[in-house]
C-alpha cells in the first residue's frame, strides 16, 4: 500500500494462494512470506517499489496443515533466514510448530518440529521469538496457557504459564525484548516480564469483550508509562441480536498503562479485529494498524485513535 493519500492506494497484489491467507511476515531485506488455509508457504520478492501489478511467488512450498502464524527470527540479523510457523490440523496433518531455514536457492528446510507435545496444549494460536542466553519460542494456546520452548532441536518445553481462563489468542513482545503481552477470550490482556526465569506477571488489563489482538506504544512500561492497545470482539455466531453488541465491540481500545483506563479508540470496523500492528514511524505520534474480519485495513493515531489511513473511504 502507498501512504501518499489518506485513502490507501494498492501498489501491487501478491497472488498465488487458493485459500484464505492467515499470516504474513517480511524481513528487513524485504523477503516476504505468506501462509494460509491451502497449507502452502509462499516466498515473495518484498521490494515492489517499481511494480504496479500482480506478483507471483518466488517459491511455493507444501507446508501442510492450515498455516496460522509465520514469523522471521529477529535474532538472525537483518537478512534472517530462520522462520517459525504454527499450523492447525488439516485432514491427517496434525497441528505443529516448526522452524525452517531458507536456503540460498530459496527452499525451506525444516530444522525443528514440535508436534507430539502439542497433543495436550492443542494448536498454537500465535508464536513469538524470544531472546536470552538461548533463543526461545513462546506459544499461545486455547487452554489459557503460554508455552516456552527451546528454539532448537529437539524443541524442549522449558516452561508453561497459566495466564488466562480462556483461549490465548495473540502475543506481542516489546521492542527491547523484555516484556510479553498476551490477549485472551477471557476479556483480559496480561503483561509478563520475560527477562527472568520466573517470568512474573506484571499487570493485567481488562476489557469488556473477548480479545483477539494486543500491542503497545513504543514507550510502554507495565503499570508506569505509555499505553496498551487491545482489540477483538465476538464472532457473528455468538451474537444473537444487535442489542448484544457492546458499543466498542470492534474498536481498537487504547488503555493507559498506569491506570488501565480507556483513553481513546481506533474506530470504523464492523467486524471482529484479528490483528494489530504497531507503526511508530508513521504519522505525527506513531500509529497502529487494525485488520478486521470486515475485510478492511485502518491506521490509527497512537495517542487519540484518529484514523489516519484506510483502504476504504472514511465516513
Amino acid at each position: 500500500w502507498s501512504l501518499q493519500n489518506q485513502l490507501l492506494d494498492c501498489l501491487c497484489t501478491f497472488a498465488g494462494h487458493t485459500g484464505a491467507v492467515h499470516s504474513l511476515d517480511v524481513t528487513a531485506d524485504l523477503k516476504l512470506v505468506s501462509g494460509g488455509a491451502d497449507g502452502m508457504l509462499n516466498l515473495w520478492p518484498g521490494d515492489t517499489r517499481k511494480v504496479r501489478n500482480v506478483v507471483p511467488p518466488l517459491t511455493t512450498f507444501d507446508h501442510g496443515g492450515i498455516i496460522k502464524v509465520l514469523r522471521w527470527c529477529p535474532f538472525d540479523g537483518p537478512n534472517s533466514r530462520l522462520l517459525v510457523s504454527a499450523s492447525d490440523k488439516l485432514v491427517n496433518t496434525p497441528p505443529k510448530i516448526a522452524v525452517w531455514r531458507l536456503t540460498d536457492d530459496n527452499k525451506f528446510e525444516q530444522e525443528l518440529c514440535i508436534e507430539q507435545l502439542l497433543a495436550k496444549a492443542g494448536k498454537a494460536n500465535d508464536v513469538q521469538w524470544a531472546g536470552g542466553a538461548r533463543t526461545k519460542l513462546i506459544s499461545a494456546h486455547d487452554n489459557g496457557y503460554v508455552g516456552v520452548w527451546l528454539a532448537e532441536a529437539p524443541g524442549e518445553l522449558l516452561k508453561t504459564l497459566k495466564l488466562h481462563a480462556g483461549p490465548v489468542t495473540s502475543l506481542f513482545i516489546t521492542t527491547d525484548g523484555s516484556t510479553l503481552l498476551t490477549a485472551s477470550h477471557d476479556f483480559t490482556a496480561a503483561v509478563v516480564d520475560i527477562t527472568t526465569k520466573e517470568m512474573t506477571t506484571l499487570s493485567t488489563y481488562r476489557a469488556n469483550r473477548p480479545l483477539r489482538a494486543v500491542t503497545c506504544s513504543p514507550d510502554f512500561q507495565a503499570g508506569k508509562a505509555g499505553s496498551i492497545i487491545v482489540a477483538g470482539g465476538r464472532a457473528e455466531r455468538d451474537i444473537t441480536t444487535s442489542k448484544d453488541l457492546v458499543a466498542d465491540e470492534f474498536e481498537g481500545s487504547i488503555l493507559g498503562a498506569e491506570s488501565g483506563e480507556w483513553q481513546a479508540s481506533g474506530k470504523g470496523h464492523i467486524g471482529p479485529v484479528h490483528y494489530l500492528l504497531p507503526l511508530p514511524e508513521v504519522g505525527p505520534n506513531g500509529c497502529f494498524a487494525t485488520v478486521s474480519e470486515d475485510g478492511c485495513l485502518r491506521l490509527h493515531d497512537f495517542t487519540n485513535g484518529t484514523c489516519l489511513y484506510s483502504d476504504t473511504p472514511m465516513g
